[in-house]
């Protein structure tokens, strides 16, 4: 009988993997917030008239935004993988219930 499941999971492996996606969450969490910074810093300070007004605007919205999408992908990836592992534990014991 062949099924979605027919490699073996390595579950720590993947739990790691997981864990990874949300520590590169976290990471582009603070990028975001640090990039929010150096924009009003910009604004505040340095960078004065339509120039200044369109890089402060492109990190708001382009850079920021591009970030904030990443940031939810690796969320995303993070959670497909928790529950690949629950479905292939279900699997698994589903399996071993079959055998006995």
């Amino acid at each position: 009988m062949s099924s979605k499941f027919d490699n073996k999971m390595v579950y720590a492996e993947v739990e790691k993997m997981s864990s990874l996606f949300l520590q590169a969450a976290t990471h582009l969490e603070e990028t975001v917030k640090k990039m929010g910074e150096i924009a009003n810093q910009l604004q505040d300070t340095t960078l004065q008239g339509k120039a200044g007004a369109a890089l402060v605007e492109t990190i708001n919205t382009d850079l920021v935004g591009s970030l904030n999408r990443f940031k939810d992908k690796m969320k995303e990836m993070s959670d497909d993988l928790k529950r690949d592992i629950e479905e292939q534990k279900s699997f698994d014991k589903d399996q071993a219930n079959k055998i006995k």
